[in-house]
């Protein structure tokens, strides 16, 4: 079977997500912090509920890779709550999405691996069709796409605007197929995440784990068909599913 389409996520599959998500949330964290007194006890327990560990990593099944601000603010409103920190449940899912949104400038777009821009062009050189979903914006997709260098590669862009259901529903895959005429047997999905490993099954796509710790790499590969480090690593997987 030859693989004619490649869709993949954004955040932790072409962008390194700890060097961008990890001083944000931190930054986040204090902002929030700010607005509540006491709060600052807090700081440590909402890290280990995100999924943020000293080193520097986070985990791929924590409520921060959901993208979704009133779920990450579960972590701060069931720590506030365990602490005796009083809040109002609607502003301080909101402080949380401000903190967010004000924070992003301390974080840094870089690519999960060297020459980002050579894999897709050789890949788009062999005649397949690159496709990105992700839960983020159109503005905030093309900006950091723009900033690696990348962004004029795709030829399917699809976000999380609320006009089909999220990953890991199949639903925006049918949109990709539709506009690039393949089946599902014919594309690769390539993720960081459960969500985006099971969309790509729900879809009855091949998919692609990847992963930068061996931790979340162990992760994944209870779901994914096959695992890698990072996206460098592609075209031995497409050889692998062309030899099935």
């Amino acid at each position: 079977m030859k693989i004619k389409g490649i869709v993949f996520d954004k955040d932790g599959t072409l962008l390194h997500y700890e060097s961008c998500w990890y001083p944000v949330t931190l930054a986040a964290i204090e902002y929030v912090a700010k607005k509540y007194p006491g709060a600052e006890v807090c700081r440590e327990g909402i890290k280990k509920r995100l999924g943020l560990h000293p080193d520097g990593s986070m985990d791929i099944d924590g409520p921060h890779r959901l993208g979704l601000h009133p779920e990450i603010a579960m972590a701060f409103i069931d720590e506030y709550s365990e602490a005796g920190i009083e809040y109002e449940k609607d502003k301080l899912i909101a402080d949380v999405s401000d903190g967010f949104r004000l924070s992003l400038p301390v974080g840094r777009v870089v690519p999960i691996c060297d020459n980002m821009r050579g894999i897709l062009e050789s890949l788009k050189a062999e005649g397949i069709k690159l496709g990105l979903i992700t839960s983020d914006t159109v503005h905030g997709a093309k900006h950091t796409l723009s900033q690696l260098g990348i962004a004029d590669l795709f030829d399917v862009l699809l976000v999380n605007n609320g006009e089909h259901p999220p990953k890991p529903d199949p639903a925006y895959m049918t949109v990709f197929e539709r506009e690039t005429g393949l089946s599902p047997d014919e594309i690769l999905m390539v993720g960081d995440t459960f969500s985006d490993i099971d969309f790509g099954i729900n879809a009855g796509a091949h998919t692609l784990g990847v992963a930068t710790t061996d931790k979340n790499r162990e992760k994944l590969a209870t779901r994914a068909e096959y695992m890698a480090k990072d996206v460098s690593e592609i075209f031995g997987i497409l050889a692998k599913i062309e030899n099935l």
